[in-house]
């Protein structure tokens, strides 16, 4: 789990990932909640800020590296069951790739739109596409991946309008996309293999980061038709 937590600090892909979701959170002094800690790096960002973070996590190791290394309100909690927080109590909920592990994706999703104040918006990443289904998703223990429609549903399901809905990590696609077909031509599972080991190192990274520094500029002003993961905001305006 520690090589986990500095991964999430250092990797690319995370990095990427916290970005868009902070460049779509405005205002100051913000009470936010983050679902699904993993290594609680951007709780640390969002704290950084001037919001007030509130952190849930089932991972008794997650809340304990959070709450000791960035001092924020963790609670230990599963995400299969209702969320311990008042109606109305957060401006903004991140589900940070969290949908897709658990049985129940719905359930959060409504509970995480009570849990919103008027006006307040729930931000969701997830992977995308069943047919992009690989060991991978097996060793992570994801339980689903996800088309833009079917997530749209889900939040308009839950009593969320969808302010946004794109696909991200477009040009990535096409790459992963090779890669695991030719995983399955061969008949092999690398099972042990993260799929963050194929395109890593250093030359990769600051690639990446100069690729998503311009997808995140697009993103603001539309969505993008294909991509890896999916990115939906879902607004509560009553």
């Amino acid at each position: 789990m520690i090589d986990f937590f500095s991964e999430e600090k250092k990797h690319w892909w995370h990095i990427a990932k916290r970005a868009l979701v902070k460049q779509f959170i405005k205002g100051r002094g913000l009470d936010i909640l983050v679902a699904g800690l993993g290594g609680g790096i951007i709780c640390d960002e969002l704290r950084s800020k001037g919001h007030k973070v509130t952190g849930i996590e089932i991972s008794e190791l997650s809340c304990k590296h959070v709450s000791d290394n960035f001092k924020i309100n963790v609670i230990s909690g599963n995400l299969e069951n209702p969320l311990p927080f008042k109606n109305g109590s957060f401006d903004i909920v991140i589900l940070a790739d969290v949908l897709e592990h658990l049985d129940n994706d719905e359930l959060l999703l409504r509970e995480a739109s009570v849990c919103l104040k008027r006006g307040g918006a729930v931000i969701v990443t997830a992977p995308a596409y069943p047919h992009m289904w690989s060991s991978w998703d097996v060793r992570v223990n994801h339980k689903r991946r996800y088309s833009l429609a079917v997530i749209k549903d889900k939040l308009t399901g839950a009593g969320l309008c969808v302010k946004k809905a794109s696909y991200f990590n477009t040009l990535l696609y096409p790459c992963v996309y090779v890669y695991r077909i030719a995983l399955r031509l061969s008949g092999r599972k690398f099972f042990e293999r993260s799929d963050f080991l194929v395109c890593s190192g250093r030359f990769a990274g600051g690639i990446a980061a100069l690729y998503y520094m311009i997808e995140r500029r697009l993103l603001r002003v539309f969505d993008l038709p294909f991509g890896l993961s999916v990115f939906v905001i879902g607004g509560k305006d009553v």
